[in-house]
């Protein structure tokens, strides 16, 4: 039961670091990919990715982001986000064929 007040991103996911394996159990990993640019000279940018436990959707981890935004830039203040987007880890992977013709 989630009590009043608790947001969706306290009940769908946690930072990687804390999540309880136990109480886990199905839930996935995913990215939480962020642009950020430092704040003395914004077109200096980069891309961090955060891991989150997450029992969602991509559309619901961007729509829960900002708690999480939120406390990176806090734990980095001359960095600020600027965008950001959530993806299935690995997700940019391909399949190494080697030079081999796929079969089919």
């Amino acid at each position: 039961m989630v009590a009043l007040g608790t947001s969706a991103a306290a009940v769908f996911a946690r930072p990687i670091g804390v999540v309880d394996y136990d109480r886990s159990f199905g839930m996935n990993l995913i990215n939480l990919v962020l642009t950020v640019c430092t704040v003395l000279s914004p077109t200096t940018c980069e891309e961090q990715r955060l891991v989150l436990s997450w029992d969602g959707s991509l559309a619901q981890c961007a729509i829960a982001a900002p708690p999480y935004i939120a406390q990176w830039v806090g734990e980095h203040p001359k960095w600020t986000a600027v965008k950001w987007r959530c993806e299935y880890p690995f997700a940019n992977n391909k399949a190494e064929t080697g030079g081999a013709t796929p079969a089919g």
